[in-house]
């Protein structure tokens, strides 16, 4: 981290500015409040600001603790996306509600039963 007196080199900065707005970008991801994090590790928000302006680095333990917050850090550090899927906090989503596939309907007139057993097959349960 640096003081305020040391400036860092126009490459360092943007590299700084960069990991700052991909933090934000993964907080509001995860729907958390600059403030959520006294509780999860005790930085306070104005740290939290700092870093996301670019004005300095966090250190390896918050990666470590934000990690497991579901934060994708190889993103934060690098702007490449972890593969794969993301953990963290998961918001309900009226679109997708659980329903029958279309051509499950077809296959139910075989008989009882049939349709759960169907339906399984086609969404590859």
């Amino acid at each position: 981290m640096t003081t305020k007196k040391e400036k860092l080199n126009p490459e360092m900065e943007s590299l700084t500015r960069g990991i700052g707005s991909r933090l934000k970008e993964e907080r509001k991801r995860l729907h958390l409040k600059a403030t959520d994090f006294e509780s999860h590790g005790g930085w306070p928000a104005s740290t939290i600001y700092g870093w996301e302006a670019g004005k300095a680095s966090p250190k390896s333990e918050f990666y470590a603790a934000t990690a497991k917050l579901g934060f994708d850090v190889q993103y934060i550090i690098t702007g490449r996306r972890t593969s794969g899927s993301l953990t963290g906090r998961l918001r309900p989503c009226r679109r997708f509600r659980h329903r029958p596939h279309p051509s499950a309907k077809r296959y139910r007139q075989h008989g009882k039963g049939n349709d759960l057993i169907t339906e399984d097959v086609l969404m590859g349960r």
